[in-house]
C-alpha cells in the first residue's frame, strides 16, 4: 500500500493530498483538499495542475466570491475552459458566472439568457444588439431603463435602436435626454450626431442646426453644415455596427443554432442582397474533421447542383469556416407539417391540402432527379431540408450528408440522416447507396404530408425500417382522397412502391415517380379538399357530400375588411397577397415587372398556376399607406429606371407592407411621368440639406 493510500485510509486526507503536491502531482491532490472541505488549498492546486476548472468548481463549493472571482478572470480569456465551466455555473445556480463565461466562449446568445434570467436586463441587451437581434435588445433595454432611468448608456443604445427602425420620435425623447445629462463628452457627442440625423429626418431643420452647434462648441473640427455632417456618416442602422464577415457579409440575426453549428441572416453588402450564412461550429477530433469534411462536400456539390429546385451555395469561406446560400424566406417545409413548437415537441403533424402535396413533392423529385443524375445520394430528405422561396418555388437544401455512389459505403458513412426518414440499407449498410435510398425517404415525407402522420412513428425506427410492413394509406386517408376510391389505390400503391423493403422493388428513378403523380386526377382531388377536415376514414367511405368549389393553394379570402384586389391566402407559405387578372396589354405590362427585385416596390411572386399562362398573377399583399416615406418613393422610382420601366399612376398607388411605403405595381394605363409624379407629391427634400451653417 502507498503512503498516500494509507493517509487516505486513515482519513488524513490534507496530509495524503500534501504530499502528492511534494511528489508534483497537483491534481489528485485537488481533489484531496476538496474532499475535507480545504477549498482555497484546493483551488491552489488545480490551478497548479492547469487545471482552472475544477479550480472554478472548488472555489464555488468554498461560497467565497473572493475566492471565485480570481478564477473567473482567468477562465474568461480561454474560451474552451469557459464553455466547460459554464455548465457548471449552471448546475450550481450561479446565472451572471454562466452569463460571462457564455459570452466568453462566444456564445452570446446563450449568454443574454443567461443574464435576462439572472435579472441583468441591460447586459442582457448589448450582447443581443451585438449579434443583430436589436428587436429583442430594444425591448430589454426599454425593461431596464424603467428600472434603471438614469443609465445613459442603455439610453443611448435604446434611442439608437428607435431611430435605426424608423421610430425617429421617440428615439429623441430618450437621445435628448442623454445629450443633456452625459457627464463625458463622447457619449454627449454619441447621442448627439443621432440627434442631428433624427432631426434631419423629421425635417426639423432648426433642431438639427441648433443640435450642431453644441456639438461644435465642444468639438470645433466638426463640419459647420448638418449636410456636411451627415454625409460623412452611416444612418442609424437597426442592428449593432458588428465588423464585416469574411469583409462582405453584415449578419442581421441569428435563424436557427444546432450541436452541429447555427444559421444566420445576414446582408451581402457586395450585391445588396439577403444571404442565409450557415457556420459550421468547431469541434476537437475525429467529429470535428468529419464535420468539417461533409461542410466541404456540401458546398462542392450544392454549387455543382445549379437547378432551380436545389438552394445555392453562393460562396464557401473555409476559413469561418461557413456557407453562404440564398435566403429562403419562405421556411420550411417542418413548418408547415408543424403548427407550433408544441406540435413538433409533441409530433402531431398537420396533413396538407393536395395542390400543396403535389407542388412539393414534384419540386424535391425534381431536385432528386438533378442530383442522381450526377451520381450524388442526399441520403437526407426530411422536412428540415426542404425549403420555400419567396413565390413558394421548393428547393432541397443541405447537401452535407450527400454520398457520391462512386465512393461506396461503410457503416459509419451510411448512418447519416435521420433514422425516421431512413431507408432500410442506409441502416444496415448492406449494400452500396442507391438513388432509391432518396425515393424510400420522399415516400416517408409524402405519407406525412399525406396523413398528418409517419408511416413509421418509432420510437424504434430501427426495427420498424428493417422488418415492418408499411401502412397502407387507406388505413389512415384524408376525406379529399378517401373519397376517390381510383386516386387512393393508385397513390397508396405509389407510396408502397416507394416504402419498399428492398431497393429493387422502388421505382427506377425519381422521374419514374414525378410522372406517376402526374396521372393522378390533381384536379378533381382538389375539388374535394373542401372536406379535408371531416374525420379520416378507411374504405369503403360512407356518401360524401357535394365537391366544394375548386380550391387549390390560393384561397380567395372574403372582400369584408380586405384592402386590394383579389386578396387570397397561400396555404403553402401562410400569407396573404393580391390575385389580379389583367388581360392584353396591361396583363403584359405588369408582367414585366416581375423581374424588378426592390423592397419599395410591390412583389410580382408569380402566376397562381405556372402550368397556366393565362391565370392570375399573384402579387404581394398591401395595405394602405400609414405614413407616407418619400425616400422610398425615391427608390421606387430610381429602381424603375434602372429597370427600364415606368408606373405611370405613382400618385394613385402609395401603400404600405410590414410598416415601410411600398409602391403599388399599376393595373390600368399610364397617366404621368413618374420623376413629374414625385414632385407633385411634396417639396424635394435632398436639396433642402445644402448650405445649412
Amino acid at each position: 500500500m502507498s503512503e498516500v493510500d494509507r493517509l487516505k485510509r486513515e482519513g488524513r486526507h490534507a496530509e495524503a493530498a500534501e504530499l502528492l503536491l511534494a511528489r508534483g502531482e497537483p491534481g489528485p491532490a485537488a481533489e484531496l483538499f476538496a474532499a475535507v472541505w480545504e477549498f482555497p488549498r484546493a483551488v491552489e492546486a488545480a490551478l497548479a495542475a492547469g487545471a482552472p476548472v475544477d479550480a472554478y468548481r472548488h472555489a464555488l463549493g468554498a461560497k467565497d466570491r473572493q475566492l471565485v472571482e480570481p478564477v473567473l478572470e482567468r477562465l474568461l480569456v480561454e474560451p474552451a475552459a469557459a464553455r466547460a465551466a459554464g455548465s457548471i455555473a449552471l448546475a450550481r445556480g450561479q446565472l451572471r458566472d454562466a452569463a460571462r463565461l457564455a459570452a466568453a466562449a462566444g456564445e452570446p446568445a446563450a449568454a443574454a439568457a443567461h443574464f435576462e434570467e439572472a435579472g441583468e436586463l441591460g447586459a442582457a441587451a448589448e450582447l443581443l444588439e451585438r449579434v443583430g437581434d436589436a428587436r429583442a435588445a430594444g425591448r430589454l433595454y426599454e425593461r431596464h431603463l424603467a428600472a434603471h432611468e438614469d443609465d445613459l448608456g442603455a439610453r443611448l443604445a435604446l434611442g439608437r435602436i428607435l431611430a435605426g427602425f424608423g421610430r425617429t420620435e421617440p428615439a429623441i425623447e430618450h437621445l435628448q435626454q442623454v445629450h443633456r445629462g452625459a457627464n463625458d463628452a463622447a457619449t454627449r457627442q454619441a447621442a448627439g450626431r443621432l440627434l442631428v440625423r433624427a432631426f434631419d429626418q423629421l425635417g426639423m431643420e432648426e433642431a438639427a442646426v441648433r443640435t450642431l452647434d453644441a456639438l461644435r462648441a465642444e468639438d470645433p473640427s466638426l463640419p459647420r453644415s448638418v449636410h456636411a455632417l451627415l454625409a460623412g456618416e452611416r444612418p442609424a442602422s437597426a442592428g449593432a455596427e458588428e465588423p464585416l464577415l469574411a469583409g462582405r457579409y453584415r449578419v442581421r440575426r441569428t435563424l436557427g443554432a444546432g450541436g452541429t453549428g447555427r444559421v444566420l441572416l445576414a446582408e451581402d453588402s457586395f450585391f445588396a442582397r439577403e444571404v442565409a450564412i450557415k457556420v459550421l461550429s468547431t469541434v476537437e477530433g475525429p467529429k470535428g474533421r468529419d464535420a468539417l469534411v461533409r461542410f466541404a462536400r456540401e458546398a462542392r456539390l450544392s454549387a455543382a447542383l445549379d437547378h432551380p429546385n436545389v438552394v445555392r451555395v453562393l460562396d464557401y469561406v473555409p476559413e469561418g469556416p461557413f456557407l453562404v446560400m440564398e435566403w429562403m424566406v419562405g421556411g420550411t417545409l417542418e413548418e408547415r407539417l408543424f403548427p407550433d413548437a408544441e406540435a413538433r415537441r409533441r409530433g402531431a403533424m398537420v396533413p396538407l391540402a393536395p395542390g400543396i402535396v403535389r407542388h412539393v413533392l414534384t419540386g424535391v423529385l425534381a431536385a432528386l432527379s438533378a442530383a442522381h443524375r450526377r451520381g450524388v445520394v442526399h441520403r437526407d430528405v426530411k422536412p428540415a431540408n426542404v425549403f420555400f422561396g419567396a413565390a413558394g418555388e421548393v428547393k432541397l437544401g443541405d447537401f452535407g450528408a450527400a454520398h457520391l455512389l462512386d465512393l461506396g459505403a461503410t457503416r459509419t458513412g451510411a448512418l447519416i440522416g435521420t433514422m425516421a426518414y431512413m431507408a432500410p440499407e442506409q441502416i444496415a449498410s448492406a449494400s452500396a447507396l442507391h438513388p432509391a435510398t432518396d425515393l424510400y425517404a420522399l415516400g416517408v415525407l409524402a405519407h406525412a404530408m399525406i396523413t398528418g402522420a409517419l408511416p413509421f412513428p418509432g420510437p424504434d425506427f430501427v426495427e420498424q425500417h428493417l422488418s415492418a410492413p408499411p401502412p397502407p394509406l387507406s388505413r389512415a386517408a384524408p376525406a379529399w382522397l378517401a373519397g376517390d376510391p381510383g386516386s387512393l389505390a393508385a397513390l397508396e400503391s405509389l407510396l408502397l412502391g416507394l416504402l419498399a423493403k428492398s431497393p429493387d422493388e422502388r421505382p427506377e428513378s425519381a422521374l419514374a415517380v414525378i410522372e406517376a403523380l402526374d396521372r393522378l386526377p390533381w384536379p378533381a382531388l382538389e375539388r374535394d379538399h373542401g372536406r379535408a377536415d371531416a374525420p379520416r376514414r378507411s374504405l369503403p367511405a360512407p356518401e360524401a357530400p357535394p365537391p366544394a368549389a375548386p380550391v387549390g393553394r390560393y384561397v380567395t379570402l372574403p372582400a369584408a375588411g380586405r384592402v386590394g384586389p383579389g386578396r387570397a391566402r397561400d396555404e403553402l407559405l401562410g400569407r396573404e397577397v393580391e390575385l389580379v387578372a389583367p388581360e392584353g396589354a396591361a396583363r403584359a405590362a405588369l408582367l414585366r415587372f416581375a423581374a424588378l427585385s426592390s423592397p419599395d416596390v410591390q412583389a410580382v411572386y408569380g402566376l397562381a398556376d405556372p402550368a397556366d399562362p393565362a391565370s392570375p398573377i399573384v402579387l404581394e399583399a398591401l395595405e394602405p399607406p400609414v405614413q407616407v416615406d418619400r425616400a422610398a418613393l425615391v427608390r421606387a422610382v430610381e429602381a424603375l429606371e434602372a429597370a427600364g420601366l415606368h408606373h405611370g399612376s405613382l400618385a394613385r398607388s402609395i401603400a404600405s407592407s410590414a410598416g415601410r411605403t411600398v409602391l403599388r405595381l399599376p393595373l390600368g394605363p399610364t397617366e404621368q411621368p413618374d420623376r413629374e409624379a414625385l414632385a407633385a407629391l411634396a417639396p424635394s427634400s435632398p436639396d433642402r440639406r445644402e448650405g445649412r451653417g
